[in-house]
C-alpha cells in the first residue's frame, strides 16, 4: 500500500473513529420554525423602505400579526411544551443495580404526540468514569393504544420503553417513561395524554387551512377573510379546551423523594396557541365591525380595490309612487327604458327603500274634490302574449283591449250574418 493510503493508519488497518456523542440541547423542529420566522422578518425589514406613506405601517401590522398566528399554529402542532415539569438538584440513582446516587436536574416536556425526558448532572458526579450525564430521550405515544405489555402488538411507547431498557438508559428516564406505559384501573396517564393529543392535533390541523383561506380572501373580499380568521381563532381555542378537558383520571405526580416530586402544569405551547386563538377572534371581529361602519378605511388598510366588495345598482327614473319599477314593454317597437347613472352601494348597507305615498289633498269645507282622470297612455304596456294594449274608441275610461282581442272581435263581426231589418210599410 502506497504512502497516501497508509497515512494515519495503524499497522495498515482501516482507520477507526470512536463515536462522537453529543447531547441534545434544543428541539430542532421548533428552532427550525422560529429560524424560518426570523428569516422572513429580516427579509421584510429590507422591503419596508420600498413601501410609501401609511401603507408602510399597514403592511407591517398585517405581516407581524399574520406571521405570529401562522407560527403559533405550527408551534402548537409540533411543540413539546403543552405540559412541563422539572426538578433541580434531585438525588437519584444513575443506573439500575448501582448504589451510587447523583444529584441531577430532571425535566419532562409533553407534546401532542410524544414526551421528552431530560437528565443533566455535573461532571464530578461520576468520579470513576469520564461519562458525561446529559441525556434527552423522546418517547412517542401516537397511534393506537395497543395491547397490554411490551410485545410487537403493544403501543408505540411501550415498545420504545422496552428498547430503552435493553440499551441501558439511566434509571430516572426509565422511571418517568414507565408511568406512560401503565394502562389499568385509574393509572391510565399514557392513554389520557394520547387521546388529548390526538384530538388537539386534528383540531389544529383544521385551523391551518382555515387560516390560509383567510389570507387569500383578505386580498379579495375583506369581510369574508375576517370570517375565516375568526373561524381559525375559534378552532385554536377549541383545541386548547379539548386538551384541557379530554384528560381523565387522577393527576400524574412522579415522586423521587418526599420533597422532590414532578408536578405537571401547562407549558408555553399551550399558552401560545391560546393567545393566538384569542388574537385571531379579536382581529376578525374588529375587521368585520370596521368593514360595516368604515368600509373605505378598511379597504385602504388592506390595500384592496373597494369596488370588489360593492355591487352595481340602478335607480330608474320612472318609478311609481311606491318605488316599484314598471315592467318594460315586450314589443319590438317599444322604446327601451334607460336607467339613470349607476350608484355604487355597499352590500351590507344596501336596503330596498320604498317611497312613501303622497298624502291625499285637503279641501276646504264645502269644496268638492275633483278627481283627475288619467290621460290616455301613448306607450304600450305589454299585454298578454306580448301584445300591446290600446284604448278602445279613444275613450280613456273604457276598458283597454290588446291587439289580439281586437283582431278576434273583428273576425267575429265579419263572420256573423247581417241582421235582417224590417222594411217600413209603404204608405200610399
Amino acid at each position: 500500500m502506497g504512502a497516501p493510503y497508509s497515512a494515519l493508519r495503524n499497522e495498515g488497518y482501516p482507520a477507526a473513529y470512536g463515536p462522537l456523542k453529543t447531547a441534545v440541547t434544543v428541539d430542532v423542529l421548533e428552532i427550525g420554525f422560529v429560524t424560518a420566522f426570523l428569516i422572513v422578518i429580516v427579509s421584510f425589514i429590507f422591503i419596508i423602505p420600498g413601501i410609501r406613506g401609511w401603507q408602510r405601517l399597514y403592511a407591517s401590522i398585517r405581516f407581524f400579526i399574520g406571521s405570529y398566528i401562522l407560527v403559533s399554529i405550527m408551534l402548537g402542532l409540533y411543540g413539546m411544551e403543552w405540559e412541563v415539569a422539572e426538578l433541580h438538584d434531585t438525588p437519584t440513582y444513575y443506573k439500575a443495580f448501582e448504589t451510587h446516587e447523583i444529584e441531577a436536574d430532571i425535566g419532562v416536556k409533553i407534546g401532542l404526540n410524544a414526551v421528552n425526558i431530560t437528565l443533566k448532572a455535573d461532571h464530578h458526579e461520576l468520579k470513576a468514569t469520564e461519562e458525561v450525564i446529559n441525556y434527552n430521550e423522546r418517547f412517542h405515544f401516537y397511534g393506537g393504544q395497543g395491547r397490554i405489555g411490551f410485545g410487537r402488538f403493544s403501543g408505540r411507547i411501550n415498545r420504545e420503553f422496552r428498547e430503552a431498557q435493553w440499551l441501558g438508559k439511566p434509571y430516572p428516564i426509565l422511571w418517568i417513561a414507565e408511568y406512560f406505559t401503565l394502562d389499568g384501573e385509574d393509572i391510565r396517564w399514557g392513554r389520557s395524554y394520547r387521546l388529548a393529543g390526538y384530538y388537539t392535533w386534528i383540531i389544529l390541523w383544521t385551523a391551518f387551512p382555515l387560516y390560509l383561506i383567510s389570507l387569500i380572501l383578505f386580498f379579495n373580499v375583506v369581510r369574508y377573510g375576517a370570517y375565516f380568521l375568526m373561524a381559525t381563532g375559534v378552532t385554536m381555542i377549541t383545541g386548547n379546551i379539548i386538551y384541557a378537558s379530554v384528560r381523565f383520571g387522577s393527576e400524574m405526580i412522579i415522586p423521587f423523594t418526599d420533597e422532590k416530586k414532578l408536578i405537571f402544569h401547562k407549558g408555553a405551547s399551550f399558552y401560545v396557541c391560546l393567545v393566538a386563538g384569542i388574537v385571531s377572534v379579536v382581529c376578525g371581529l374588529l375587521v368585520v365591525l370596521l368593514d360595516y361602519f368604515e368600509p373605505e378605511k378598511v379597504s385602504s388598510f388592506f390595500n384592496v380595490d373597494p369596488l370588489i366588495d360593492f355591487e352595481e345598482t340602478f335607480v330608474y327614473e320612472n318609478e311609481d309612487e311606491h318605488g316599484e319599477t314598471p315592467a318594460m314593454a315586450m314589443s319590438d317597437d317599444a322604446p327601451p327604458q334607460v336607467a339613470s347613472r349607476p350608484q355604487f352601494k355597499q352590500r351590507s348597507k344596501t336596503k330596498k327603500t320604498r317611497r312613501q305615498p303622497k298624502p291625499a289633498p285637503r279641501y276646504s269645507q264645502g269644496q268638492e274634490a275633483i278627481a283627475e282622470e288619467p290621460e290616455p297612455e301613448t306607450t304600450d304596456h305589454g299585454g298578454m302574449n306580448g301584445d300591446s294594449v290600446k284604448p278602445v274608441n279613444g275613450d280613456s275610461g273604457a276598458v283597454q283591449m290588446s291587439d289580439l282581442q281586437l283582431k278576434e272581435k273583428a273576425a267575429d263581426e265579419e263572420a256573423a250574418p247581417p241582421a235582417e231589418t224590417e222594411e217600413a210599410p209603404k204608405t200610399e
